[in-house]
């Protein structure tokens, strides 16, 4: 995952070291989004068919 990381720029608290609050940009990063902006949280609307069982 680490390659996929083009750009790291420490935003606040650079004495923290890897605490430090960072923006990272990256490219071709797999990710899964859970909840959208609508507020709809997938791991709810996704398992619900399956509750019912």
């Amino acid at each position: 995952m680490s390659q996929r990381i083009k750009k790291y720029t420490v935003l606040a608290y650079p004495d923290m070291g890897p605490e430090a609050v960072a923006a990272l940009e990256v490219e071709d990063f797999p990710a899964i989004v859970v909840i959208d902006s609508t507020g709809d949280n997938y791991y709810e609307t996704g398992q619900a068919p399956y509750r019912k069982l």
